[in-house]
């Protein structure tokens, strides 16, 4: 009679979600903007994309 060895737990991967603690950004992208000034993304809003609509959102922001 052989022993059926268990199979090693899984752990999740982290998806970026802030709430269960992933802090680390997952691309360039991401770090950028924790490098940059948090206040900086309102100005963005108000600023251009408020003004200039959807098409002026860098891709990059997205």
């Amino acid at each position: 009679m052989t022993t059926a060895r268990p199979k090693p737990v899984k752990r999740p991967r982290g998806e970026g979600q802030w709430a269960p603690g992933y802090r680390e950004p997952l691309n360039a992208n991401e770090q950028s903007k924790k490098d940059d000034n948090p206040l900086n993304v309102r100005a963005r809003i108000e600023n251009i994309y408020a003004k200039n609509g959807f098409e002026s959102i860098d891709k990059g922001d997205l």
